[in-house]
């Protein structure tokens, strides 16, 4: 088991609580869940990006994390993705990310694009606005 793998776990552990109490609150507020069907991947490994790869789970939210950068913006890097995740609605996914030391923006960018491409929705019309 790696570093960054012990550390996730402790740190997710300590998030439960508020993804559960979070996770009620989409659900009062009617906010439309997204279910994750197919393996997708976006990004690449070069410097300064990172490399998504998205899946379908029946066990919650599996986030794996593995970064260059983990000791100095490994909470920053979780944050991101966990933020991002939530506000498309994905609950129910296995998502590994594997950080080149990419902005919080490319991260964001890269897990909207996965997500999108796993619900087969890279080609449709998209309100990029609101995003």
């Amino acid at each position: 088991m790696t570093f960054e793998n012990v550390w996730l776990g402790k740190f997710a552990i300590l998030q439960g609580n508020l993804n559960a109490f979070y996770y009620d609150y989409k659900l009062a507020k009617g906010m439309k869940q997204m279910k994750i069907e197919n393996t997708a991947i976006a990004g690449t490994l070069e410097s300064s990006d990172a490399q998504v790869t998205v899946g379908p789970s029946t066990d919650g939210l599996d986030l794996t994390i593995q970064s260059s950068v983990m000791n100095q913006y490994g909470r920053q890097i979780y944050r991101v993705a966990k933020e991002t995740l939530d506000q498309l609605g994905v609950d129910q996914a296995s998502v590994t990310i594997v950080d080149q030391g990419a902005l919080d923006c490319t991260l964001k960018a890269r897990l909207e694009c996965a997500v999108y491409r796993s619900l087969g929705q890279s080609d449709q019309a998209i309100k990029w606005e609101v995003l």
